[in-house]
Protein backbone atom coordinates (compact mmCIF):
# COMPACT_ATOMS: atom_id res chain seq x y z
CA UNK A 1 0.00 0.00 0.00
CA UNK A 2 1.17 3.54 -0.76
CA UNK A 3 0.98 6.75 1.26
CA UNK A 4 -2.33 7.73 2.84
CA UNK A 5 -4.09 11.10 2.86
CA UNK A 6 -6.09 12.81 5.57
CA UNK A 7 -8.23 15.90 4.93
CA UNK A 8 -8.96 18.36 7.71
CA UNK A 9 -8.87 21.91 8.99
CA UNK A 10 -5.91 23.91 10.21
CA UNK A 11 -6.09 21.90 13.44
CA UNK A 12 -4.14 19.20 11.58
CA UNK A 13 -1.17 21.57 11.44
CA UNK A 14 -1.62 22.52 15.10
CA UNK A 15 -1.66 18.86 16.07
CA UNK A 16 1.45 18.04 14.03
CA UNK A 17 3.28 20.91 15.71
CA UNK A 18 2.41 19.16 18.98
CA UNK A 19 3.79 15.90 17.52
CA UNK A 20 0.45 14.11 17.44
CA UNK A 21 -2.44 12.90 15.26
CA UNK A 22 -5.97 12.51 16.65
CA UNK A 23 -7.80 9.17 16.62
CA UNK A 24 -11.60 8.92 16.64
CA UNK A 25 -14.28 6.82 18.26
CA UNK A 26 -16.35 4.70 15.91
CA UNK A 27 -19.42 6.55 17.19
CA UNK A 28 -18.23 9.63 15.28
CA UNK A 29 -18.79 7.94 11.90
CA UNK A 30 -21.41 9.56 9.68
CA UNK A 31 -22.42 6.83 7.24
CA UNK A 32 -26.03 5.77 8.00
CA UNK A 33 -25.12 2.20 6.98
CA UNK A 34 -22.65 1.94 9.84
CA UNK A 35 -23.92 0.44 13.10
CA UNK A 36 -26.92 -0.84 11.08
CA UNK A 37 -28.03 -4.34 12.00
CA UNK A 38 -30.58 -5.19 9.30
CA UNK A 39 -31.74 -3.88 5.91
CA UNK A 40 -34.08 -0.92 6.11
CA UNK A 41 -37.35 -2.82 5.64
CA UNK A 42 -40.02 -4.44 7.82
CA UNK A 43 -39.47 -8.12 8.59
CA UNK A 44 -41.71 -10.67 6.94
CA UNK A 45 -43.95 -12.95 9.06
CA UNK A 46 -41.56 -15.81 8.35
CA UNK A 47 -38.65 -13.75 9.67
CA UNK A 48 -40.59 -12.89 12.81
CA UNK A 49 -41.23 -16.59 13.43
CA UNK A 50 -37.52 -17.24 12.97
CA UNK A 51 -36.76 -14.60 15.60
CA UNK A 52 -39.01 -16.45 18.03
CA UNK A 53 -37.00 -19.58 17.38
CA UNK A 54 -33.76 -17.67 17.86
CA UNK A 55 -34.92 -16.45 21.27
CA UNK A 56 -36.11 -19.90 22.31
CA UNK A 57 -32.74 -21.40 21.38
CA UNK A 58 -30.72 -18.97 23.51
CA UNK A 59 -28.94 -20.02 26.64
CA UNK A 60 -30.88 -18.35 29.48
CA UNK A 61 -27.87 -17.41 31.58
CA UNK A 62 -26.25 -15.66 28.63
CA UNK A 63 -29.51 -13.96 27.70
CA UNK A 64 -30.03 -12.67 31.23
CA UNK A 65 -26.49 -11.30 31.33
CA UNK A 66 -27.10 -9.36 28.12
CA UNK A 67 -30.35 -7.88 29.37
CA UNK A 68 -28.97 -7.08 32.83
CA UNK A 69 -25.95 -5.33 31.30
CA UNK A 70 -28.29 -3.00 29.44
CA UNK A 71 -30.46 -2.28 32.49
CA UNK A 72 -33.37 -4.40 31.22
CA UNK A 73 -36.04 -6.01 33.39
CA UNK A 74 -35.53 -9.78 33.29
CA UNK A 75 -38.87 -10.53 34.98
CA UNK A 76 -40.80 -8.72 32.28
CA UNK A 77 -38.81 -10.57 29.64
CA UNK A 78 -39.62 -13.94 31.26
CA UNK A 79 -43.35 -13.12 31.19
CA UNK A 80 -43.12 -12.09 27.56
CA UNK A 81 -41.39 -15.32 26.62
CA UNK A 82 -43.98 -17.37 28.55
CA UNK A 83 -46.91 -15.75 26.76
CA UNK A 84 -48.21 -15.77 23.23
CA UNK A 85 -45.48 -16.11 20.56
CA UNK A 86 -46.79 -12.90 18.99
CA UNK A 87 -45.39 -11.06 22.01
CA UNK A 88 -41.90 -12.05 20.87
CA UNK A 89 -41.98 -9.54 18.02
CA UNK A 90 -41.46 -6.43 20.13
CA UNK A 91 -39.13 -7.90 22.74
CA UNK A 92 -36.79 -9.59 20.26
CA UNK A 93 -36.46 -6.36 18.29
CA UNK A 94 -35.63 -4.47 21.49
CA UNK A 95 -32.98 -7.04 22.41
CA UNK A 96 -31.42 -6.96 18.95
CA UNK A 97 -31.21 -3.17 18.88
CA UNK A 98 -29.97 -2.98 22.46
CA UNK A 99 -27.17 -5.47 21.85
CA UNK A 100 -26.36 -3.91 18.47
CA UNK A 101 -25.84 -0.51 20.12
CA UNK A 102 -23.87 -2.00 23.00
CA UNK A 103 -21.40 -4.11 20.99
CA UNK A 104 -19.55 -1.19 19.31
CA UNK A 105 -19.21 0.48 22.73
CA UNK A 106 -17.45 -2.63 24.02
CA UNK A 107 -15.13 -2.59 20.99
CA UNK A 108 -14.52 1.15 21.36
CA UNK A 109 -13.06 0.73 24.86
CA UNK A 110 -9.93 -0.90 23.43
CA UNK A 111 -9.68 0.46 19.88
CA UNK A 112 -9.75 3.85 18.13
CA UNK A 113 -9.77 4.71 14.44
CA UNK A 114 -8.05 7.08 12.01
CA UNK A 115 -9.88 7.53 8.70
CA UNK A 116 -7.76 8.33 5.63
CA UNK A 117 -8.04 8.05 1.86
CA UNK A 118 -5.80 6.31 -0.66
CA UNK A 119 -3.10 8.53 -2.19
CA UNK A 120 -4.29 8.44 -5.81
CA UNK A 121 -3.57 10.62 -8.87
CA UNK A 122 -5.85 13.70 -9.11
CA UNK A 123 -9.49 12.63 -9.63
CA UNK A 124 -12.96 14.20 -9.50
CA UNK A 125 -13.65 12.80 -6.01
CA UNK A 126 -11.07 15.15 -4.50
CA UNK A 127 -13.20 18.28 -4.88
CA UNK A 128 -16.10 17.12 -2.66
CA UNK A 129 -13.53 15.78 -0.19
CA UNK A 130 -11.88 19.21 0.04
CA UNK A 131 -15.26 20.85 0.46
CA UNK A 132 -16.67 18.44 3.04
CA UNK A 133 -13.68 17.53 5.20
CA UNK A 134 -11.24 20.44 4.79
CA UNK A 135 -13.24 23.46 5.94
CA UNK A 136 -14.71 24.20 2.49
CA UNK A 137 -11.26 24.32 0.83
CA UNK A 138 -9.79 26.51 3.60
CA UNK A 139 -8.05 23.59 5.30
CA UNK A 140 -5.28 21.19 4.36
CA UNK A 141 -4.58 17.55 3.61
CA UNK A 142 -1.65 15.55 4.91
CA UNK A 143 0.16 12.76 3.06
CA UNK A 144 1.35 10.13 5.57
CA UNK A 145 4.23 7.85 4.63
CA UNK A 146 3.88 4.07 4.77
CA UNK A 147 5.99 3.84 7.93
CA UNK A 148 3.42 6.02 9.75
CA UNK A 149 0.73 3.34 9.69
CA UNK A 150 2.81 0.17 9.37
CA UNK A 151 3.63 0.13 13.06
CA UNK A 152 3.23 -3.04 15.12
CA UNK A 153 -0.33 -3.27 16.42
CA UNK A 154 -1.99 -1.08 13.76
CA UNK A 155 -4.46 -2.82 11.44
CA UNK A 156 -4.97 -1.12 8.05
CA UNK A 157 -7.71 -1.96 5.53
CA UNK A 158 -9.52 -0.31 2.60
CA UNK A 159 -13.26 0.23 2.91
CA UNK A 160 -15.58 -2.04 0.93
CA UNK A 161 -18.54 -0.17 -0.58
CA UNK A 162 -21.86 -2.07 -0.74
CA UNK A 163 -25.52 -1.46 -1.51
CA UNK A 164 -26.70 -3.09 1.74
CA UNK A 165 -25.46 -2.73 5.31
CA UNK A 166 -23.93 -5.51 7.37
CA UNK A 167 -26.63 -7.56 9.10
CA UNK A 168 -26.67 -8.44 12.78
CA UNK A 169 -29.34 -10.70 14.28
CA UNK A 170 -30.10 -11.66 17.85
CA UNK A 171 -28.67 -15.16 17.36
CA UNK A 172 -25.30 -13.51 16.68
CA UNK A 173 -24.99 -11.86 20.10
CA UNK A 174 -22.20 -14.09 21.42
CA UNK A 175 -18.82 -12.36 22.03
CA UNK A 176 -17.21 -13.96 18.96
CA UNK A 177 -20.15 -12.99 16.73
CA UNK A 178 -20.14 -9.45 18.12
CA UNK A 179 -16.44 -9.11 17.29
CA UNK A 180 -17.04 -10.44 13.79
CA UNK A 181 -19.96 -8.06 13.25
CA UNK A 182 -18.08 -4.97 14.43
CA UNK A 183 -15.10 -5.76 12.18
CA UNK A 184 -17.37 -6.22 9.16
CA UNK A 185 -19.20 -3.01 10.05
CA UNK A 186 -15.95 -1.06 10.25
CA UNK A 187 -14.91 -2.29 6.80
CA UNK A 188 -18.18 -1.48 5.02
CA UNK A 189 -19.84 1.72 3.82
CA UNK A 190 -22.62 2.64 1.43
CA UNK A 191 -21.75 2.92 -2.26
CA UNK A 192 -22.74 6.58 -1.99
CA UNK A 193 -19.33 7.22 -0.40
CA UNK A 194 -17.15 5.30 -2.86
CA UNK A 195 -15.59 8.51 -4.23
CA UNK A 196 -13.65 8.72 -0.95
CA UNK A 197 -11.52 5.58 -1.54
CA UNK A 198 -11.32 5.39 2.26
CA UNK A 199 -8.68 3.47 4.20
CA UNK A 200 -9.06 2.96 7.95
CA UNK A 201 -6.47 2.41 10.64
CA UNK A 202 -7.50 0.48 13.75
CA UNK A 203 -5.36 1.56 16.69
CA UNK A 204 -5.09 -0.23 20.04
CA UNK A 205 -5.15 2.30 22.85
CA UNK A 206 -1.80 0.90 24.03
CA UNK A 207 -0.24 2.94 21.18
CA UNK A 208 -2.11 6.11 22.08
CA UNK A 209 -2.08 8.73 24.78
CA UNK A 210 -5.01 10.76 26.05
CA UNK A 211 -4.93 14.52 26.58
CA UNK A 212 -7.02 17.65 25.79
CA UNK A 213 -7.04 19.25 22.35
CA UNK A 214 -6.88 23.01 21.77
CA UNK A 215 -10.55 23.29 22.78
CA UNK A 216 -10.04 21.39 26.03
CA UNK A 217 -11.79 18.23 24.76
CA UNK A 218 -10.16 14.95 25.83
CA UNK A 219 -8.95 12.97 22.82
CA UNK A 220 -6.73 10.01 21.96
CA UNK A 221 -3.49 10.78 20.11
CA UNK A 222 -0.97 8.85 18.05
CA UNK A 223 2.58 10.32 18.09
CA UNK A 224 3.94 11.55 14.75
CA UNK A 225 7.39 12.67 13.59
CA UNK A 226 8.73 14.56 10.59
CA UNK A 227 9.76 11.30 8.90
CA UNK A 228 6.09 10.19 8.92
CA UNK A 229 4.92 13.15 6.78
CA UNK A 230 5.50 13.06 3.01
CA UNK A 231 3.90 16.42 2.20
CA UNK A 232 0.95 18.69 2.93
CA UNK A 233 -1.43 20.33 0.46
CA UNK A 234 -3.06 23.69 1.19
CA UNK A 235 -6.68 24.20 0.15
CA UNK A 236 -7.63 26.59 -2.64
CA UNK A 237 -8.83 29.16 -0.08
CA UNK A 238 -6.02 28.60 2.43
CA UNK A 239 -4.03 31.69 3.45
CA UNK A 240 -0.45 30.50 2.94
CA UNK A 241 1.12 33.55 4.60
CA UNK A 242 -0.15 32.90 8.11
CA UNK A 243 1.94 32.36 11.22
CA UNK A 244 0.87 28.72 11.61
CA UNK A 245 2.35 27.74 8.28
CA UNK A 246 5.60 29.51 9.12
CA UNK A 247 5.85 27.50 12.35
CA UNK A 248 5.25 24.31 10.38
CA UNK A 249 8.01 25.15 7.89
CA UNK A 250 10.42 25.80 10.75
CA UNK A 251 9.65 22.54 12.58
CA UNK A 252 9.36 20.27 9.49
CA UNK A 253 11.80 21.71 6.93
CA UNK A 254 11.99 18.49 4.89
CA UNK A 255 8.21 18.27 4.30
CA UNK A 256 7.10 19.56 0.89
CA UNK A 257 4.18 22.00 0.78
CA UNK A 258 1.83 22.26 -2.20
CA UNK A 259 -0.86 24.80 -3.07
CA UNK A 260 -4.13 23.52 -4.54
CA UNK A 261 -5.59 25.19 -7.61
CA UNK A 262 -8.60 24.60 -9.86
CA UNK A 263 -7.96 22.81 -13.12
CA UNK A 264 -8.91 25.24 -15.93
CA UNK A 265 -10.61 22.65 -18.14
CA UNK A 266 -11.81 19.81 -15.89
CA UNK A 267 -13.48 19.01 -12.58
CA UNK A 268 -10.08 18.35 -11.02
CA UNK A 269 -7.50 19.90 -8.71
CA UNK A 270 -3.95 20.83 -9.60
CA UNK A 271 -1.07 21.01 -7.13
CA UNK A 272 1.85 23.43 -7.29
CA UNK A 273 4.87 23.02 -5.04
CA UNK A 274 5.71 26.07 -2.97
CA UNK A 275 9.32 27.12 -2.59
Amino acid sequence: MSNLIRYGGTYLIENMLEGRVSASSIHEFNDPFELHHRPGRLPTPEEEIERVREVAAQNWSELEQLIAADGGNIDILRKKLAGNPKDFMGITQIIIESQRDRSPRIFDIHTKVICCTADLPPHSGEIPMWGYYAQCHCGIRVHYRVNFYQRPGIVTFPIVYKDKPVEFGFSESTPSKINEFVKKMLKTKSTGWNHESEVRLLLPISLLRKSPDASGIERWWLPINEIDIARIDLGIKYNNNNKLLSEFRAKFPSVDIFKTRKHPDAFLCQYEKLT
